[in-house]
């Protein structure tokens, strides 16, 4: 019972540094408060809370600076839309039909697994609330449920629950 506990409280630690990102949580410390405020912190240090628009002036306004970067993306998609379409119709097909059909071949297991493990294990958390790092080290555990709700979804266009 003591290597399924020690097991299981790893996978829990995992889990709560993906949350918070901190490194911390591999010196041993479980404080869920601190984690927490740093999850807080974290958020806090990405806001803007200014902005200079395209007048070089310094915009205080959430509203103002939410308009700052919708203006900019507009533009940014705007240009590189024209590019893109550009770029298609001078180029034309740029996969071979070899490359194309590989696209329709059935995904194995084995793929499934090679995806997983190519992901960074400090990458941000599913929805669910686990990473790449869960389920790499918990792999012989939940590979195969894991692999078959991908390949289903693959098949199929339905997400198992």
């Amino acid at each position: 019972m003591g290597a399924k506990f020690k097991r299981y409280n790893y996978v829990a630690q995992i889990f709560l540094q993906q949350r918070s990102k901190a490194t911390w949580l591999r010196l041993g410390d479980e404080n869920t408060r601190y984690f927490l405020s740093v999850i807080k912190h974290r958020k806090l240090t990405q806001a803007v809370t200014q902005l200079h628009d395209g007048n070089s002036h310094m915009q205080y306004d959430p509203n103002l600076i939410a308009d700052i970067f919708v203006q900019f993306h507009k533009r940014l998609q705007g240009d590189h839309r024209r590019k893109t379409s550009s770029c298609f119709l001078r180029n034309g097909h740029k996969l071979t039909i070899m490359h194309q059909l590989e696209l329709l071949d059935p995904h194995s297991k084995k793929d499934v697994k090679d995806g997983m493990m190519s992901i960074y294990v400090n990458k941000s958390p599913e929805p669910d609330g686990f990473g790449s790092g869960f389920f790499k080290h918990a792999w012989n555990i939940v590979g195969g449920d894991t692999s078959e709700a991908v390949l289903v979804f693959l098949r199929n266009d339905k997400l198992l629950k």
